[in-house]
């Protein structure tokens, strides 16, 4: 792994060790905070079918651009 680390600091995006595991550790807080709002959409009460009435809907709705 050491290896890999240097590897990766040596090709320039990295200064440091540190830094380059400081972004490994943001990366991953930010995947959770994505896993958590997309847990919490779906378990939310105002989930709409996606059928053929919603994207009629969808169709239908003015967007604010001239045709």
């Amino acid at each position: 792994m050491r290896a890999f680390v240097d590897s990766e600091v040596a090709s320039g995006d990295y200064g440091t060790a540190s830094a380059y595991v400081q972004q490994l550790i943001r990366r991953d807080i930010r995947r959770a905070e994505v896993r958590q709002m997309m847990l919490d959409g779906i378990n939310s009460a105002s989930a709409v079918p996606y059928d053929d009435a919603f994207r009629k809907r969808m169709k239908d709705r003015p967007t604010g651009h001239p045709a």
